[in-house]
């Protein structure tokens, strides 16, 4: 009867001995191998085609005013690389995140990307636009008046009311704009003297003086003389603006489209 074996005695062995260096070997060389594989799997490369080597080169015999040679070509393309190191650790840190004018741009730049540059609308489609939308291209109301100006509130208005409407001539201080102003748009108006100045020529009557009304700029003595309603604006007048209007709206309709369909991949947490 054979004795029992002794596993553990044979593991022991010579042939297991001999073994051990080799199984060391391949353990060292596989961690040796991960290693290098982690650490060149974190190197980034950066590219300089030919194309961006003739800019750099042709940016620089501009300002210098002669070609560079050897070395300065080498200097030119460190200071390239080190921007692009730079631009990619600013990407890193997600520092558009914090910088709201850098944020704006990418995001205009990629609604430029996305938008593109829709067609011209035809004639027929132009013209069609024009009159489904009558209200975007209708003029606003003007109203033309004169008016005597006074940069400090006048001593005696009552009197100087009454001489105006007496058709005596009333010397005011001199207004940069003169003192007839003729079909002032609404909007010109406001932007010149003030809404509130605005509201009251609208309520002040027309063909005769009336004030003081305070401005932005001082005081007025006003007579209206005529408004004019808002009308519609001649086709031909506005044509360039319709082009402009269907490409924006094209664009627009692109760019929605597209952020529907990125969106579908985020879920919005809004704070309450």
């Amino acid at each position: 009867m054979m004795p029992p074996r002794d596993d553990a005695r044979d593991m022991g062995g010579p042939a297991w001995r001999d073994a051990v260096p080799f199984l060391a070997f391949l353990v060292i060389g596989g961690c040796c191998f991960l290693l290098y594989w982690v650490l060149e799997g974190c190197r980034e490369t950066i590219d300089i085609p030919r194309s961006v080597q003739w800019t750099l080169f042709d940016d620089y015999a501009t300002l210098s005013g002669h070609e560079p040679d050897e070395k300065e070509r080498r200097t030119v393309l460190d200071g390239y690389v080190a921007d692009e190191i730079l631009f990619r650790e600013s990407l890193r840190r997600r520092l558009y995140l914090a910088d709201g004018n850098i944020r704006q741009r990418m995001i205009d730049q990629v609604r430029f990307m996305v938008g593109g540059s829709p067609p011209d609308p035809t004639e027929a489609q132009m013209r069609a636009y024009y009159a489904a939308h009558p209200n975007l291209y209708r003029g606003e109301p003007e109203i033309s008046f004169r008016h005597v100006f006074f940069r400090t509130a006048p001593q005696d208005p009552v009197s100087i009311l009454m001489a105006l409407r007496q058709g005596q001539e009333v010397k005011g201080d001199d207004f940069w704009m003169g003192h007839d102003l003729p079909a002032y748009g609404q909007s010109m108006i406001s932007s010149m003297f003030g809404l509130d100045f605005l509201h009251a020529l609208q309520a002040a009557p027309a063909g005769t003086w009336t004030g003081p009304i305070r401005s932005s700029r001082g005081f007025h003595f006003v007579r209206v003389e005529a408004r004019t309603p808002a009308t519609q604006a001649p086709y031909d007048k506005v044509r360039d603006a319709i082009r402009a209007d269907m490409i924006s709206e094209e664009r627009d309709a692109a760019i929605a489209a597209e952020v529907a369909r990125l969106r579908r991949d985020f879920d919005v947490a809004v704070e309450r």
